[in-house]
């Protein structure tokens, strides 16, 4: 099975919704796809507003699940599975280009929020969330592949992390269990700083990155 992970930058110009203070629909504007979460509740509002802009923005492409990974939540998952091995393209403070490092705790934190101060610092950014996912998923099947059982302490640990997934999300279970077998699949995601990246599902071939 493949798995492609498409980052869309949040300063992409995009259609969002805009509500009124009592959170109901006055209409739509034009702005920066990381303004549509701040027109929600910071939950599963947020998730839809900014589910609809990227739908939006990919004419109109349906995204009938997603995610919300928090700061706290991604390095308590990463912990979870003992740490995730990524080596950076380039260099940022504490991390050098091409030296392959093990991120656990703080450090997931740092390599996924440093944004440098350059007309390249966001997409350099999203190119770190990108390889710190992809890297925990592999990370996740192959500790499942080898223990099934261990399918019960992620799910645990999505639960106390508090990760807002869509209501359909009831397969996330069987998304987990079976190994990503579910065909068909786009999850909208949040990720570090306001980052929101598409995770879509593709039949019949081996898990790779975008």
């Amino acid at each position: 099975k493949e798995m492609t992970l498409i980052s869309v930058s949040r300063d992409a110009m995009c259609t969002l919704d805009i509500l009124d203070s009592a959170g109901e629909h006055v209409g739509t504007a034009t702005a920066q796809l990381a303004l549509a979460y701040a027109y929600g509740d910071g939950a599963e509002r947020s998730c839809e507003l900014t589910s609809a802009a990227v739908s939006r923005l990919f004419y109109d492409l349906p995204i009938p699940v997603y995610g919300s990974i928090y700061m706290q939540g991604i390095r308590q998952l990463v912990d979870s599975v003992g740490g995730v091995t990524v080596t950076p393209d380039t260099s940022i403070p504490g991390f050098a280009a091409g030296q392959p490092v093990t991120l656990t705790g703080k450090l997931t934190e740092n390599y996924i929020r440093y944004r440098a101060d350059s007309t390249e610092g966001n997409n350099q950014r999203m190119q770190r969330q990108k390889q710190v996912i992809l890297a925990l998923v592999h990370k996740m099947l192959a500790q499942v592949k080898e223990d099934p059982a261990s399918i019960l302490a992620l799910y645990n640990n999505i639960r106390r992390n508090k990760i807002i997934v869509s209501k359909c999300c009831s397969q996330l279970s069987i998304f987990c269990s079976k190994c990503i077998q579910i065909s068909k699949m786009f999850v909208l995601c949040k990720i570090a700083c306001f980052q929101p990246v598409i995770i879509s599902k593709l039949k019949n071939r081996p898990i790779s990155g975008a």
